[in-house]
């Protein structure tokens, strides 16, 4: 009787394990246990119905003129971690690295095409009804005290800046970027241009400085270009380390270019599907070595990596001028009628001084600018045989194509803004304080093209000087 209990207990018990195995496989867990965790950052939860209403929106509404794998994007689009399922974008030509984070703008950047073809480097798509804006900053000129080549330097660079500490000197906000902030806010444009001399590049043999001006500018999340000056390329990184540089950069539109010198290109505005302008950037040169006893280790060392590479003498030379005719003319062709054009440089052209002799009788003479809507000053009058286009070659083919502007720097307290021959030359207002200034010329150019008939208007925005004490 006893055995026979035992034995039903032994049964019981194997069925009832029976049981509970089947149950437990049927459930699915094996040698795991379930907990009940909240998602965190860092866990990817499938939820039925997401709130999502946090999340930015990313619209994708293509023009015609766009083209898979030669788009430049440089709109606020929201980075994966912030949107559930990311819209696919094209792929662009560059990538920009070590680049600051940019902060949201309220109003959208335009959509930009990269090498569209033989003739256009750059095509800028501008919003629909809407007047477009460009802002010629120029010689800003930064300077890094601790990086001068020798004593002698030194002394030299900081006689410019008899009433300032080296703290001042230093203050790269106070003396330039504040300056570029002011002028932004007042304006809003749709396009910077920087025409020139954006550093002292002998006291940027580190490339520290060039890295800088790149990064604020790049914090203004607007697209901007620039030509070189005679002082860039003066920086022992070299060139075409500079120019890696630019291509890293987020918002900057830069091509070296194939002719003489090293910032040769142009960028098309194009709205409601027609070019409105071509804007040209053109490489002045004079970048050169100075060997001076008195200023010695002064400008381009002849040991620079790119040494080759820099033109010395100053000038727009024939394949670049053949390289603006050519394209211009090939733009018109596909556009079927001539597209205007602006063109903006660092050195003058020799056309300003004949339209002081000619529409001012001034010859070598300070005079103000002030017929047929001309405005400005010219100051400073001792380095005009340094002008380039003395044969009046650029400027003539530059009637040709359909250019109205030209805009260009240099002479850092020239203001004037003349009409001569069918073409508006202007000086840019020199922007901060460093190098050479006049309190009363400080500031900034802004080029306004019309949307209702494709004229366009020239005005300074001058800054006042900021306290430096």
């Amino acid at each position: 009787m006893q055995g026979n209990k035992k034995k039903r207990l032994f049964l019981i018990t194997l069925f009832l394990l029976l049981i509970f195995n089947i149950g437990f496989a049927l459930t699915g867990c094996s040698d795991s246990y379930s907990l009940n965790v909240e998602p965190t950052n860092n866990t990817t939860s499938e939820v039925s119905n997401p709130d999502i209403t946090n999340f930015p929106t990313v619209e994708v509404s293509p023009t015609p003129f766009q083209k898979e794998a030669n788009l430049l994007s440089i709109e606020n689009t929201p980075t994966p971690s912030q949107v559930p399922t990311p819209t696919p974008t094209p792929t662009p030509t560059s990538s920009p690295t070590n680049t600051p984070t940019p902060t949201p703008v309220p109003t959208p950047t335009p959509t930009i095409e990269i090498n569209v073809n033989d003739s256009i480097d750059f095509l800028m798509h501008i919003k629909s009804g809407k007047d477009i804006k460009i802002l010629q900053l120029t010689d800003t000129q930064l300077v890094d005290l601790s990086q001068t080549r020798n004593s002698k330097r030194y002394a030299s660079i900081l006689k410019e800046y008899p009433k300032e500490t080296l703290d001042m000197i230093s203050n790269r906000d106070l003396k330039c970027y504040s300056y570029i902030r002011e002028l932004v806010e007042k304006t809003s444009p749709d396009l910077i241009v920087l025409t020139g001399d954006l550093i002292y590049g002998e006291t940027d043999d580190s490339g520290a400085l060039w890295q800088d001006i790149v990064s604020y500018m790049d914090t203004l999340h607007i697209p901007w270009a620039l030509t070189f000056g005679n002082h860039d390329n003066e920086s022992a990184k070299g060139v075409l380390w500079q120019i890696e540089v630019l291509k890293k950069s987020k918002y900057c539109l830069f091509n070296r270019g194939n002719v003489t010198g090293n910032s040769n290109y142009n960028i098309v505005l194009e709205q409601d599907g027609k070019y409105k302008y071509i804007v040209y950037l053109l490489d002045t040169n004079g970048c050169k070595e100075t060997k001076s006893a008195y200023e010695p280790e002064s400008g381009l060392l002849n040991n620079n990596p790119d040494y080759s590479c820099i033109k010395q003498e100053l000038g727009i030379f024939a394949d670049q001028i053949e390289w603006y005719r050519t394209t211009a003319k090939n733009i018109a062709k596909d556009a079927g009628e001539t597209i205007p054009s602006l063109t903006f440089f660092h050195i003058p052209v020799f056309a300003l001084d004949l339209a002081g002799k000619n529409k001012y009788g001034f010859d070598r003479m300070a005079y103000p600018a002030y017929m047929e809507g001309d405005f400005g000053n010219i100051f400073e009058i001792t380095r005009r045989t340094g002008h380039v286009d003395r044969n009046m070659i650029f400027y003539n083919v530059a009637k040709d194509v359909g250019t109205l502007g030209m805009f260009f720097g240099h002479d850092h307290v020239n203001s004037a803004s003349i009409v001569y021959d069918g073409i508006r030359i202007t000086y840019g207002l020199k922007t901060g304080t460093y190098s050479y200034y006049r309190n009363d010329s400080l500031g900034g150019t802004l080029i306004t093209i019309n949307n209702s008939d494709n004229t366009f208007d020239v005005k300074h925005v001058f800054c006042e000087k900021k306290a430096t004490n």
